[in-house]
This record gives C-alpha cells, sequence and structure tokens, in this order.
C-alpha cells in the first residue's frame, strides 16, 4: 500500500533527524549541521504532506468501491461486516503477498476465516469468505430457492455479466464436501375396484443427485506499476475477473454438449424433452419452435415452476420482426434488460453461452429453473505468483473457483434447435 510505503519512509527519516540532532556538539552546531537538519525537516515536512494526500485518495478509493457494491445495503451483513468488506484491497493483499510480507488488518481476518472454509489452503493465498462474496439465508425446504445479493465489487461484476444469477436456480454456499439432493419420482395411484378391494403399491420411488466440486480457474497478469496503483485499477481488474467467471459458468452450463471438464450442461442432462423444430420461415419459424417447445412440456406436465427460456442470439433477430397475431401483437412484448426480454409469456435470456452454428441455426432450452442446483465450496481463492513473469514486471493472479451444479429433473427441461435460415 503507498501509504504505508511513505509512513515506512517517515519512520526512516525520524532515524535520520535524531541521529543527526544527537551528532550536534552542545548547544552551537556548526553551519552545515544546521544546514543537514534544516534538509531533512524539510524533507519530513514534504513526506508529512505525501502522506496526508495519499490517506485522503485512499479513502476516496475505498469510497467509490464501496458505492460500486451499492447492493451490500440491502443484504444481511451487519454494520461491521459491511465495513470490513468495504476496506478490503485487494491490491494491497497482492502486493504484501507478493513482497512476502504477511496480510494484515481486514484482508488477514478474511483470509483466515476463508481457510476455515476451505479446510485447508496454499500459502501465498488470497482468500474471500463466501459470505463476503454473496449472503444468502439458510437454505432449506422454505428458502433453497432465494437467490444471492452481491456485497462486493467483484461479484457485481459477475451478477451483472451472468445469465445463470438472472434465471433463478438454487444456490447452495458454504460447502465443505459433496451435497446430496433427494429427488422424488413420479407416483401414481389406481381407483379400487371393490369398497374393500387391497390398495395397490404405487412404489417409493426416492433417488438422489450428488453436487461434487468441480474446479474453475484461470490467471491475470497484472504489472508492478498497476499493482501499486489505488485509482480505476483495482476495479477493472475485478470487473474482467467477474466477466470471465461468469462467463465460464454460463458457457459449461447452457451449452448443448457438456464442456471438457466441466459438470454435464442443462442440455445434455438425461431425460430433457425434444421435438421435432419446424421448417425455416422468416420471422416465424422460430417463435412457432418456443410455442412447439411450451407445449411439449406442457405434455410432459412439466408446465409449472420458474419457467424462462436460455437461448443463442442469433435467435434475437427474427424474433424481433415475429408477431404472435399477425399484425396485431408482436412475439417480444417486454424488454426487461438488454439479454432479457418476454417472449411467449415467459423470460428468454438470449447468451452467447448457448450453442449456434453462424447462418445456419441456435439453440434454446425452456423449463424449470427451480430444479437447477448449483452449489460452491468455500468463497474465491486467489494465488499470488510473483515469480513466473517476474522478468517482465508482472505479477501473476490464479483464480480458483469450486462449483458443481445438477438439474434433478431432466423432464423439467425441453431442447431445440431453430433454424435461422
Amino acid at each position: 500500500m503507498i501509504t504505508q510505503e511513505l509512513k515506512d519512509s517517515r519512520t526512516a527519516l525520524d532515524a535520520e533527524i535524531v541521529e543527526l540532532r544527537e551528532g550536534v556538539a552542545g548547544d552551537n552546531p556548526t553551519t552545515d549541521e544546521l544546514a543537514a537538519i534544516n534538509s531533512k525537516l524539510d524533507e519530513l515536512e514534504q513526506l508529512n504532506e505525501r502522506i496526508a494526500t495519499a490517506e485522503r485518495m485512499e479513502k476516496a478509493e475505498a469510497e467509490r468501491i464501496a458505492r460500486m457494491a451499492a447492493p451490500s445495503v440491502q443484504t444481511g451483513l451487519n454494520k461491521d461486516e459491511r465495513k470490513a468488506a468495504e476496506k478490503f484491497n485487494l491490491f494491497a493483499a497482492v502486493k504484501d503477498l507478493a513482497e512476502g510480507r504477511q496480510l494484515t488488518g481486514v484482508a488477514a481476518e478474511m483470509n483466515q476465516e476463508a481457510r476455515n472454509e476451505f479446510r485447508g489452503y496454499a500459502s501465498n493465498t488470497i482468500n474471500v469468505p463466501s459470505r463476503f462474496i454473496e449472503k444468502r439465508t439458510d437454505i432449506d425446504q422454505a428458502t433453497s430457492a432465494i437467490a444471492g445479493t452481491a456485497v462486493a465489487p467483484y461479484v457485481d461484476a459477475l451478477r451483472e455479466n451472468s445469465i445463470y444469477s438472472q434465471v433463478g436456480i438454487n444456490m447452495v454456499t458454504g460447502l465443505t464436501g459433496d451435497y446430496k439432493i433427494p429427488v422424488v419420482g413420479k407416483h401414481s395411484l389406481a381407483w379400487a375396484s371393490a369398497e374393500n378391494s387391497s390398495a395397490t403399491d404405487v412404489g417409493a420411488n426416492f433417488g438422489k443427485d450428488t453436487l461434487t466440486p468441480y474446479r474453475l480457474t484461470g490467471y491475470v497478469n497484472i504489472s508492478n506499476e498497476l499493482a501499486i496503483q489505488n485509482a480505476g485499477a483495482q476495479g477493472a481488474v475485478m470487473a474482467d475477473l467477474g466477466r470471465a467467471t461468469a462467463s465460464a459458468l454460463d458457457a459449461a452450463l447452457f451449452s448443448t454438449a457438456t464442456v471438457s471438464n466441466a459438470p454435464t450442461s442443462l442440455a445434455a442432462t438425461s431425460g430433457v424433452g425434444t421435438f421435432t423444430e419446424a421448417t425455416y420461415t422468416a420471422n416465424a419459424s422460430i417463435f412457432s419452435d418456443l410455442v412447439e417447445a411450451e407445449m411439449t412440456l406442457a405434455d410432459a406436465e412439466g408446465l409449472n415452476g420458474r419457467l424462462a427460456y436460455v437461448g443463442a442470439t442469433n435467435l434475437i433477430n427474427d424474433l424481433k420482426k415475429s408477431a404472435s397475431v399477425a399484425s396485431v401483437a408482436p412475439a417480444i412484448t417486454q424488454t426487461l434488460s438488454p439479454s432479457q426480454h418476454i417472449v411467449n409469456g415467459y423470460p428468454f435470456h438470449f447468451t452467447v453461452a448457448a450453442t449456434s452454428s453462424a447462418g445456419v441455426s441456435g439453440d434454446f432450452i425452456f423449463g424449470d429453473f427451480s430444479r437447477v442446483y448449483m452449489g460452491e465450496w468455500g468463497g474465491l481463492s486467489i494465488f499470488v505468483d510473483p515469480y513466473t513473469n517476474a522478468g517482465d514486471a508482472q505479477i501473476r493472479l490464479v483464480v480458483h473457483k469450486y462449483v458443481d451444479w445438477s438439474l434433478v429433473s431432466g423432464g423439467a427441461f425441453v431442447k431445440a434447435t431453430s433454424l435461422v435460415a
């Protein structure tokens, strides 16, 4: 941190001034001795002014970061926790580790809490506990569908740029081991053949899905010069990490085929419904496919819950021009955000994460997102590597995040590939 470096310089300067004073013989210093002392005192005065300015700049930056994390005002964090989140300075922690110093203050406290969550840690690592990343109520039958609320700039950026966080899947945080989700199968009852006839055994069809951690990882290099800055640099790096994380999660979750080394994508889950897509007709067939998906899900008794579409961006063109009733009602009846619209009465999230073929087709899924569970193990782990790119005056930040997800009822979704030409 710049302020700490200046204070260290002031401590050294204080020692020099004391040494000069002690070296003066009697009460009558020579002209040279006075000149040396005055020079050091002038230097001390300038250093004090620089420290005061640096402290004001760091305070202003902390307030700016707090404003970026405005959603924290509405979280369940108490006053002291909110202050801690606002005081956390990623770059200061990075610089401390890169230069071989121990973490101190808020960074050290958060690091220790996160280490307990991770049940182990690597040295030279900055760990952020899950409660400072997102705040949720306890997970139980009544609250498992409650989405998280961002409390820090990193997750604010991630949420802003992600689709998975908008569709309403169940988030389970703070996991330390595998998480088992009991699944009740479909039972059937039968009409009695006579007044005293025996009841029919309808079975006890119970199963389970298990969430097991998959590691999402990547790195970003920052220059030593960037690491000592406190103006927009930190926000830019954190936003970039957030977008990268969101992009990787969305790409694996909404891809038609499962991404290598990632959990099974929703569309690749066993039991997801299909139907025969319409032959392409400009501004009509894609909307027809959406209606067919709704009917297919209704036939499978899955038309309930938190229903939404997620589809490729190349479906936008025709849907913007389509009509549910010719010359009367447009297919897209409302725009909620640049990536979210109301189509066929349901939210439709357009994303590059959904599989598409330029000029040929775009894929989409439709279903009940309350049947999707995403688990997170611990918070966020950032390994600080000052050696790999030391020759280029760069510090490498290696990010690790452990997640898994599961669609517990494949029949709650329908997938399709709509032709776009």
